[in-house]
């Protein structure tokens, strides 16, 4: 009646586990389980943050007596820094020698301390970590310049113990002059070691990124920086100029110089005509001649004598047929002319017999230095005005009243013609007088002068000695035509019988490259305006004209030459163009040369995505402004120098603009 059916089983467990499933899968389960993973993430997150910093101050507390033994060197460095600049400032280079070392201790502690300070949580904190750079660059730039100081009031400590007494040189003994000397002599290796620090320090500051709590001091870093940056290109100058200084002086020997003084105002390749030349011997730094003459005592004398063909433009513009001392630089490579030079006076001066003999000289130069008027101008505005023969010679009337005197004044004076140069020499004594007196602060002064216009060429030196050569070419007082990767560009002007003419001609050059798919193509463009008349002085100007470009170019046209034809030649690693110019009295004239330059520039731009660029100035010569237009078909990405007379017109065109009294060097970066 009843059946009996089969029982099922459930599992619960399996049953469980099905519905927490369903359960975990509902929308509302499932964001609330994602926030308690959330939650304890953070949980963790945070605590871990806690440990970190707890960490972290921990290593801070641990490292607090260093950081306090820091900041306590550098303090005790100054206060020694102050009191060295003090006595040193008084003359007292042994307690200020003493009181450098001391700084020089205690920045060097500081900056071992901080090279120390490591904190490996803290230091890779990027913004932390950047502050700590920032400081251990400027300690390590102030150590430096503690350690070059150290060095500098030690050689003043040696000489001041040497000759124990506070007189100027011009008033040293012949013994304490040599003491001196040898002491210069022996400091070339610390010479070269504070110029080494001095650079590295400049590096240094260089490195510091005005940022967090820098800002606050920007103003000193900035101000720290410029000075360091005016000292490290003053102990470039320098410090070289005082390797060579004692050789010239004639220490440890006699040094006997060739000395060229060239007229600006009638300009020739090297930096004027040669109208006067001295010979000019030390010892011990003391004069043993210097006398000057007029370069026609030697020329006329032997006009009969000596045959010399000279080049084809002195035949063609100055209607000459022999080659004499006062055109000897011809060449704007002024080593090559400087052995054209002494050739020349050899020649000439052998051939001088009985009253001609005006040199009585027959020994080797150590070599030939030359000058340009500007040299002394500028010297006479520091050391003030100076009394020659009854007339005032200043900074205003130098050039003007010099000329007056050898061209036309020794008549009204009485002087006889063969004289009339020989003042020269008188105001040349009686400078090195002035500057030798000076105080060693006002020295440095005068370097700055002379360094200053051996950057505008206003003195070249060739040496025979080949490593005074080398470092005179090194530190470009060599007046040498340089041999640049690259683009290079060099206008040189020759005088062609136009009295000084050049006072009065005020130039303006203007250069651009253009890139294609032919090449790259430049235009150079010369802007001559003369302002002047016709009188004793100044005529209509007539100028032979070599455009010295990168070897390889390729000529294509000219412009503004009045008929005159561009020939061309290889010279001195370049291809050389050339022309004659003549220029009335009152007016303009503007001449464009283009050409195509060689494939190795273009393909520095497609290889090597850069262009460089060297914009070399003849000696002697006045430019109103220079302007210079870089066009590309690429991209530019960086380019030098930077600042006020840069202007980047679009991506592919960059132009600059400044006074041309110095070379000038370009580099463009391409994308």
């Amino acid at each position: 009646m009843f059946k009996k059916e089969k029982q099922i089983d459930i599992n619960f467990l399996d049953t469980l586990k099905n519905v927490r499933k369903v359960y975990d899968k509902l929308p509302l389960i499932r964001e609330r389980k994602r926030r308690v993973v959330v939650d304890k993430a953070l949980k963790y997150f945070g605590w871990t943050m806690v440990g970190f910093f707890v960490l972290a101050f921990i290593f801070l507390l641990f490292n607090a007596v260093n950081l306090v033994n820091i900041f306590n060197e550098l303090r005790s460095g100054k206060n020694n820094i102050d009191q060295a600049i003090y006595f040193a400032k008084e003359k007292d280079f042994k307690t200020a020698n003493d009181y450098s070392k001391l700084a020089e201790s205690n920045f060097s502690l500081a900056k071992q301390n901080l090279d120390g300070y490591n904190n490996f949580i803290l230091d890779n904190l990027f913004y932390i970590s950047e502050q700590k750079n920032n400081f251990f660059f400027l300690v390590s730039s102030i150590d430096a310049l503690s350690h070059a100081m150290a060095i500098g009031t030690g050689i003043g400590a040696n000489l001041q113990t040497s000759l124990n007494n506070d007189q100027s040189f011009l008033k040293l003994t012949k013994e304490e002059k040599r003491k001196v000397l040898k002491i210069l002599t022996e400091s070339t290796i610390d010479f070269k070691e504070i110029q080494k620090q001095v650079d590295f320090a400049n590096n240094e500051l260089v490195k510091v990124k005005i940022s967090g709590l820098f800002r606050l001091g920007e103003g000193k870093i900035t101000e720290l920086r410029d000075r360091v940056s005016e000292l490290n290109t003053a102990s470039q100058k320098i410090i070289p100029f005082m390797e060579l200084l004692p050789k010239a002086l004639g220490y440890p020997q006699k040094s006997s110089f060739l000395v060229i003084l060239q007229n600006s105002d009638e300009l020739r390749p090297t930096g004027g005509f040669i109208g006067t030349y001295g010979i000019l011997q030390m010892e011990d730094s003391d004069f043993l001649r210097m006398d000057t003459h007029d370069v026609y005592h030697m020329d006329m004398p032997v006009k009969d004598k000596l045959k010399i063909v000279p080049p084809d433009p002195l035949k063609k513009y100055l209607g000459v047929d022999n080659w004499f001392l006062r055109d000897a630089n011809w060449s704007p490579d002024w080593p090559s002319s400087a052995q054209k030079i002494e050739y020349f006076f050899k020649e000439e001066n052998k051939l001088l017999t009985g009253k001609d003999d005006i040199n009585n000289f027959n020994e080797d130069f150590d070599g030939v230095i030359a000058i340009t008027p500007e040299l002394i101008t500028d010297l006479l505005m520091f050391t003030g005005p100076m009394m020659i023969n009854g007339e005032e010679y200043n900074q205003d009337n130098f050039v003007n009243l010099l000329q007056y005197k050898v061209e036309k004044g020794y008549v009204q004076l009485g002087v006889p013609s063969w004289e009339r140069k020989e003042v020269i020499g008188e105001i040349t004594k009686e400078l090195k007088k002035r500057i030798f007196d000076l105080s060693p602060v006002d020295l440095y002064n005068v370097f700055q002068i002379v360094g200053n216009n051996v950057d505008k060429k206003n003195l070249v030196a060739y040496f025979h000695d080949t490593n005074l050569e080398n470092i005179a070419l090194k530190q470009g007082w060599g007046g040498n035509v340089i041999q640049a990767a690259g683009d290079y560009l060099m206008v040189v002007d020759a005088n062609m019988a136009s009295l000084k003419t050049d006072a009065v001609i005020k130039r303006r050059l203007d250069y651009k490259v253009e890139s294609n798919a032919n090449g790259l193509t430049s235009e150079v463009k010369i802007k001559y305006i003369h302002s002047g008349g016709f009188d004793w002085k100044t005529t209509r100007y007539r100028t032979y004209v070599r455009f010295y470009v990168p070897e390889g170019s390729e000529f294509i046209g000219a412009d503004g030459l009045d008929g005159e034809k561009v020939t061309t030649y290889n010279e001195l690693g370049k291809t050389v163009y050339t022309t004659f110019v003549s220029i009335e009295p009152g007016t303009i004239k503007e001449i464009t040369l283009k050409y195509k330059l060689p494939s190795t520039v273009a393909d520095s731009i497609n290889k090597n995505k850069e262009y460089n660029f060297y914009l070399q100035k003849q000696a002697g010569s006045r430019y109103g402004a220079f302007n210079v237009d870089f066009n590309f078909d690429k991209k530019i990405k960086s380019y030098n120098p930077t600042g006020l007379f840069v202007k980047k017109e679009n991506d592919n065109k960059i132009n600059w603009s400044d006074v041309f009294e110095t070379d000038k060097k370009f580099t463009v970066l391409i994308k």
